[in-house]
């Protein structure tokens, strides 16, 4: 899918299934050499990553979840890293009972 915003394209990409480049295509990057290639527009990143500091994710808890057969299908159809596809509906649906709750609806059980 893509849109365009002020004269700027914007693609949403699905990286369980990566467009395919044509075989004329792969060809060219294949015949580029790294001698050829220009790399004077890029930027000095040494600041950059001299001011970082990383933050690294809250380590996952590892549960044993039963869930009905379908479900999982479902999740499984939709291609791979299923377990995460679940995850993030889990942690929208957490979020949206969450924002119900700061506006002073009580969080359904």
């Amino acid at each position: 899918m893509s849109e365009n915003k002020g004269g700027m394209v914007r693609r949403k990409v699905d990286l369980d299934r990566p467009h395919k480049l044509s075989r004329e295509a792969t060809d060219r990057f294949d015949a580029i050499q790294d001698k050829d290639i220009n790399y004077s527009d890029i930027p000095d990143t040494t600041d950059f990553w001299r001011k970082i500091e990383p933050v690294m994710p809250e380590p996952k808890a590892q549960i044993t979840l039963r869930v009905d057969r379908d479900v999982l299908e479902f999740f499984k159809r939709q291609g791979n890293r299923y377990q995460t596809r679940m995850h993030a509906v889990l942690k929208a649906f957490m979020q949206a009972h969450k924002r119900a709750g700061a506006r002073g609806h009580e969080t359904p059980r």
